[in-house]
């Protein structure tokens, strides 16, 4: 274990993709720094994993969200990383039936006007609940409600519809072939990292910031603190002085959110040849299924919100069962 001291014009807490773009910013302004991160790796909550010993899956991100306007896409495409940019649309199953096109139609008109409501609620209300704008009697809001907890790795009611209505989305939403957490670890390949550091305490009280980790101490002219509102929140930073009250409220009001993956692997040959997606429900019970990305044999389904904590309470068994 190396250990820190000295001093660093900047430190850089967290090597996640926040963290890796403010180190590739300061490196092409010259700004010597350095980059601390808790885990043994980069990339933080994006993370590739290989099925199989074959197929890589995100465990973590996936989509290259809003992709003509999103730079990471460009960075792919510089370095010939290939993605899909072709949307696939949703084939229906409910109740055990195929639904045709106008069924689709219908449930995503519905989700429609959800948003056009949530705008409206946002000129008067921007802290209302998303749930708010459902009507709880359509035969969608079921649907609904699951697409937009995928949306905010939260349900409904648990989000204000300024958090949505907020966001700019081009529905361009791009997986990247060999992992999208891939992807970001080699964009921030060359960044000056030193793993396994965590910071416990942070002293701002005097002119240079005092940094103390599980290494050693470093002395910051500045810092940039990366890290999820999840570690502030659990307090495994210790700040001097404290935080000021307004900010640990807003840490507070902004927990983290649970968006997990099922993956399931087959022998090849046995799905057919195509991408598909399922809107799949059964009665109360919604998700959406995801079969053969870039032509694998593999079938993907994400759960978001409170689902997805309960979900990855129960045993393994449950779990892969749950999804067949």
């Amino acid at each position: 274990m190396s250990l820190l001291s000295g001093d660093m014009p900047l430190v850089i807490v967290g090597a996640g993709a926040a963290g890796l773009g403010a180190s590739e910013q300061a490196r092409t302004l010259g700004q010597e720094h350095i980059v601390l991160e808790a885990a043994h790796r980069i990339g933080g909550r994006a993370l590739t994993e290989t099925l199989n010993n074959e197929y890589p899956v995100d465990l973590g991100c996936h989509w290259m969200h809003c992709g003509s306007q999103n730079p990471l896409a460009t960075k792919a495409k510089i370095a010939g990383e290939p993605f899909e940019t072709k949307d696939v649309a949703y084939r229906d199953f409910v109740n055990g039936e195929w639904r045709g096109d106008e069924f689709s139609k219908q449930r995503w008109d519905y989700i429609e006007g959800i948003c056009k409501k949530m705008e409206s609620a946002c000129k008067s209300e921007r802290g209302s609940p998303i749930w708010d704008s459902f009507d709880e009697d359509n035969p969608f809001s079921t649907w609904a409600a699951y697409w937009l907890s995928l949306m905010h790795s939260n349900d409904p009611d648990q989000v204000a519809v300024s958090d949505h209505t907020d966001f700019i989305d081009t529905y361009e939403d791009w997986p990247v072939k060999n992992g999208y957490g891939a992807h970001i670890a080699r964009c921030g390949a060359s960044a000056p990292v030193s793993l396994n550091t965590m910071v416990q305490k942070i002293d701002y009280s005097g002119p240079k910031i005092i940094i103390e980790t599980n290494k050693g101490r470093v002395r910051a002219g500045k810092v940039i603190l990366t890290v999820s509102t999840g570690v502030l929140a659990a307090h495994n930073i210790v700040f001097t002085p404290k935080l000021p009250d307004e900010t640990l409220q807003a840490i507070s009001d902004l927990p983290l959110g649970n968006y997990n993956y099922l993956f399931y692997a087959f022998e090849k040959g046995v799905l057919s040849n195509e991408t598909v997606a399922i809107a799949y429900q059964r009665d109360e019970v919604a998700t959406s299924v995801r079969l053969r990305e870039f032509g694998r044999p593999i079938i993907s389904i994400p759960v978001g919100g409170r689902f997805a904590w309960w979900l990855e309470s129960q045993s393994e068994d449950a779990i892969k069962n749950w999804g067949l």
